[in-house]
């Protein structure tokens, strides 16, 4: 597995270009960060995935170093509960997503249109899948909240390997509630979580639920992956033009070719 830049060697590269670099946090977005791309008339303009959230804001620590200015994309992550450090608040240099990652962004507009694609009994599925990881979330969260140097695993959920839940399962496995604790319904946090989690839950959990649901379909019903449902949501919201979501302002062409012309 090939290692990714160091800060010191993107700024490097960043100063040996004359390209319009908008850097965003890591390759898993790039799929609708490509498409965006598409929409824009300068070619000179492209994204640039710097291979993780503190990489890219390490860059940004160091912007001063750059020869010259650069749009940088972060998503909010924790913030969304601590709220965003003064130092990266109000920037126009810095775009920070609303809820948790580009991924909520995609789906809060969306919510509806993929809500349709699920029969009655999917919604109930979807609902207890919900329970079950905010549960586990929600206890990361509270950590961290307590402990800002807390590390949540939020990598070892995986919904669709079977160590960390079962085919056709809505709950984790015996192995994995082993290693990890959750925390009781009654619990505040985990209510306004689960009251939110458009906004709240890190979206590559949410799109996991509807994978799951769409994989564990029958052989007659369609059955969407990730990137699939990437696309989907993309094209969707684009079709809404809603100026307040941060995805349909980022692709507003002025957004990004003003601050380069600026």
């Amino acid at each position: 597995m090939s290692r990714g830049l160091t800060p010191e060697e993107i700024k490097s590269e960043l100063n040996h270009s004359s390209l319009n670099f908008v850097l965003i946090e890591g390759k898993d977005d790039l799929l609708i960060y490509r498409k965006m791309e598409e929409k824009f008339e300068d070619s000179m303009i492209q994204f640039y995935p710097c291979g993780g959230r503190n990489t890219l804001l390490k860059v940004y620590d160091d912007k001063a170093e750059l020869r010259r200015d650069y749009l940088f994309i972060c998503d909010a992550d924790l913030w969304v509960f601590s709220d965003i450090p003064n130092e990266y608040k109000g920037k126009n240099d810095l775009i920070v997503t609303d809820g948790y990652s580009l991924e909520n962004e995609l789906y809060k507009d969306g919510k509806i249109y993929f809500l349709s694609l699920l029969s009655s009994t999917e919604k109930a599925k979807k609902e207890a899948l919900l329970k079950t990881i905010i549960s586990w979330y929600a206890y990361q969260v509270q950590e961290y909240l307590k402990h800002k140097n807390y590390n949540c695993d939020f990598e070892k959920v995986k919904l669709l390997n079977e160590k960390c839940m079962k085919k056709m399962e809505t709950e984790f496995t015996p192995e994995f509630l082993e290693q990890y604790n959750v925390l009781a319904e009654e619990e505040e946090l985990f209510q306004n979580i689960l009251e939110n989690y458009a906004s709240l839950l890190r979206g590559k959990y949410i799109f996991q639920v509807f994978e799951k649901i769409f994989l564990e379909r029958t052989k007659e019903q369609a059955k969407y992956r990730k990137e699939h449902l990437l696309d989907m949501a993309y094209t969707y919201l684009l079709t809404l033009h809603n100026q307040d979501n941060i995805i349909d302002f980022i692709t507003r062409q002025e957004t990004i070719q003003d601050f380069f012309q600026s």
